[in-house]
């Protein structure tokens, strides 16, 4: 298995070994957070492919202020908002020509304590959402996702702040908590 820093020669050096180690290696993870803001596999399909060319195309100016894995996270979450929006817009044309846009399905809340958390995350905005998934998920600390979404650490921590409030209103509203004693 080849290092981060074996990935950006290989890949510079348009070596098609490594280029597929790759792809094959972080698929799964730029699949997840595509999926995370879409929620739609094919579209999720699609801008993981397009993150995957874009970050190849952009590995050149890659400067390791962050982790590798932290700037392909910025670029599939840009390139999935990129998509939402795409999307929105043309459900807002097809809503113009009179036609009905299917609504999304609500979320089943699962018997597994890991998939009920999994669709509490999915139920905050998407900007909360990627937050939550930085920090806890992909354990990335405050500085590494300032750095990454360029905000300042007090704007991500207020931020990781208000997601948590918003994840235990959620939790709260679906009685995630009733079969768990919450203090004591």
């Amino acid at each position: 298995m080849y290092t981060d820093q074996e990935f950006i020669v290989g890949i510079l050096k348009n070596n098609q070994k490594v280029i597929n180690s790759f792809i094959t290696k972080y698929e799964n993870y730029l699949y997840t957070i595509s999926f995370t803001v879409l929620k739609n596999k094919e579209e999720s399909e699609e801008a993981t492919q397009d993150s995957f060319l874009k970050i190849i195309k952009s590995l050149p100016e890659f400067v390791p202020k962050c982790k590798l894995s932290t700037w392909m996270y910025t670029i599939a979450y840009r390139t999935s908002l990129d998509y939402l929006k795409k999307r929105k817009r043309t459900e807002e044309l097809s809503d113009h020509e009179g036609q009905h846009v299917s609504s999304s399905e609500k979320l089943l809340i699962d018997k597994e304590k890991k998939q009920s958390i999994l669709q509490l995350i999915n139920r905050l905005p998407v900007d909360e959402r990627g937050l939550i998934r930085l920090f806890y998920l992909e354990e990335q600390s405050v500085k590494e996702i300032s750095s990454a979404l360029n905000l300042t650490e007090s704007n991500i921590k207020v931020k990781l702040y208000r997601a948590r409030k918003a994840l235990h209103n959620h939790a709260r509203k679906s009685n995630y908590f009733s079969g768990y004693k919450v203090g004591s």
